[in-house]
């Protein structure tokens, strides 16, 4: 009998409950999202990656970014560094914001965290990888030693295939994160030079996943439940997060756990898995968490973008669109849904 597509996975230190997880995504896994999407069925959501430097300057921005939403549950905090001191120090303060397990990014192609020797940058050196992950663990443990917490909190990674077309170095990559403590693999498989563009090599995947013995999350193109249930059976990878998939879509974690777990009911109810007025229902939700944890100007500015992807297929979209970047208050929001029929609570 084969085993079922949808089930927990077994960290040192925590049991996920289920392997349909919400990626960080810079710019959009905020409390308001990862509350919208575990209200789905997302069973763990990443913050938005935060720079280790940041968290050891107490950067208001940066702490903002780790605080964990009232509605929420499992919680990552996505970490990125290439200095192992400093990701060994901001491994000691992360405890204090009670994270369910810490990420390492060694993946993200933006040239600003490049530059600065973290995200895919990495890649060219796997061998520094374990001394990230080595040294975040470290602070991690003496953080809870000092605290009088028993167990562990632990440490993953997210990595890209390589650099580029000739330097694909995720093999190396992986070994030396899983060598150093790695709990689990979460895994892009494209090179830092494809950026998004491209199709996601999802053979890579399957490689990865013989290679090593811990969990292997597949990422990248996984935008239906059709794509996650041929990802998970093609390749024998462990789980998958969802990333771009889930943006003006936070209704897919529920549509991909009804297809890989029939019994599967949402919190939102029947009615977030179908259809674009639901989809619109659930702008207005996010909206609602948004105003409440960070009714401010750069929350205000953020919901643009997030709600530009809610009205993307909707007839007339890009007149709608327009509207909604030349809003000024919450209120302009709700007036526009409105024009669809649905209203604030």
């Amino acid at each position: 009998m084969n085993a079922p597509l949808y089930h927990p996975l077994i960290l040192p230190g925590l049991t996920i409950p289920g392997n349909v997880l919400l990626a960080p995504l810079a710019g959009y896994t905020d409390r308001a999202f990862r509350e919208l999407c575990a209200q789905g069925g997302a069973v763990l959501g990443y913050t938005e990656m935060v720079s280790c430097e940041g968290i050891l300057r107490g950067n208001g921005k940066t702490t903002a970014l780790m605080e964990r939403a009232p509605g929420e549950g499992l919680l990552g905090i996505q970490v990125f560094s290439g200095d192992p001191e400093a990701a060994g120090a901001a491994g000691a303060v992360l405890p204090s914001f009670g994270p369910d397990l810490a990420d390492l990014n060694c993946g993200c192609p933006v040239p600003k965290v490049c530059r600065s020797g973290g995200g895919a940058a990495l890649l060219k050196t796997p061998d520094k990888i374990g001394l990230l992950v080595e040294a975040l663990r470290g602070g991690l443990r003496a953080a809870r030693k000092a605290a009088g917490l028993s167990g562990e909190t632990p440490v993953t990674v997210k990595i890209r295939s390589g650099w580029d077309a000739e330097s694909l170095t995720y093999l190396e990559a992986a070994g030396a994160a899983v060598e150093a403590g790695a709990a689990m693999v979460g895994f892009h498989p494209r090179t830092r030079s494809q950026g998004y563009g491209g199709r996601a090599d999802w053979g890579l995947i399957g490689r990865l996943k013989k290679a090593v013995s811990v969990p292997v999350i597949a990422s990248g193109d996984l935008y239906t439940p059709e794509d996650v249930r041929e990802v998970m059976t093609t390749t024998g990878c462990d789980g998958v997060m969802i990333a771009r998939g889930a943006l003006g879509r936070p209704f897919l974690f529920a549509r991909i756990r009804r297809a890989l777990d029939p019994g599967f009911l949402p919190a939102g109810g029947e009615g977030d898995l179908e259809g674009e007025i639901p989809a619109l229902e659930a702008a207005r939700r996010h909206l609602d968490l948004a105003r409440r944890y960070g009714g401010d100007p750069a929350a205000f500015r953020e919901m643009k973008k997030h709600l530009c992807y809610y009205v993307k297929n909707l007839p007339g979209s890009r007149r709608l669109r327009s509207l909604l970047m030349e809003a000024r208050r919450y209120e302009d929001y709700y007036a526009l849904l409105a024009q669809f029929g649905v209203t604030a609570d």
